[in-house]
């Protein structure tokens, strides 16, 4: 069940202070539907700035397109058509093109930061430790991979595994909302 619009707002501010509560520091928003920062900050009831920074991306997002109709048939056609991407210097240096897994009707995704070297191995996201956790924590809400679709926003692992650049998510944040709007 959809919820009403007058009710997006209220869980979205559920989802937002359940992140913070976690340690999340960064909130990624559209600022083109804001008319300051501050006023989501308001409206979040973050009180404390210094424990949390809004990061705007609202260039990337409106150019983007996110909420238009999709450009691919289905996540097998969207794959095919960005597995060979070389828009960054990522695409020179992976073993494997990490698309992602699950249902593709998927009510519940679930989207890391990039792939780490067993990811890069297998061309899967998630297999890794933290994949493992991930697969216990879904089994002890009675879910599994083939019930929720995961992903990263990068498609390719960064060497040594650093943190990924900006530059690197911004190439990659069309391909995650692609998928995003195709599930």
């Amino acid at each position: 069940m959809k919820p009403k619009n007058n009710n997006i707002f209220s869980l979205l501010q559920q989802a937002l202070s359940t992140q913070l509560e976690l340690g999340q520091t960064e909130i990624i928003i559209n600022k083109a539907n804001l008319r300051t920062e501050d006023k989501l900050a308001q409206q979040l009831s973050i009180d404390n700035k210094e424990s949390s920074q809004i990061v705007t991306t609202a260039e990337a997002v409106n150019s983007m397109e996110m909420f238009n109709k999709p450009q691919y048939n289905s996540l097998s056609e969207h794959n095919q058509g960005v597995c060979n991407c070389q828009l960054c210097p990522l695409g020179q240096t992976r073993n494997k093109f990490v698309y992602g897994v699950g249902n593709p009707e998927a009510d519940i995704m679930f989207i890391g930061e990039a792939p780490g070297a067993d990811e890069d191995r297998l061309g899967e996201p998630f297999v890794g430790r933290a994949g493992q956790l991930l697969d216990k924590i879904l089994a002890a809400i009675q879910l599994s991979r083939q019930t929720v679709y995961i992903a990263n926003i990068l498609k390719c692992r960064p060497p040594g595994n650093r943190d990924p650049l900006p530059e690197e998510m911004e190439k990659c944040f069309p391909y995650l909302y692609e998928q995003i709007k195709l599930i």
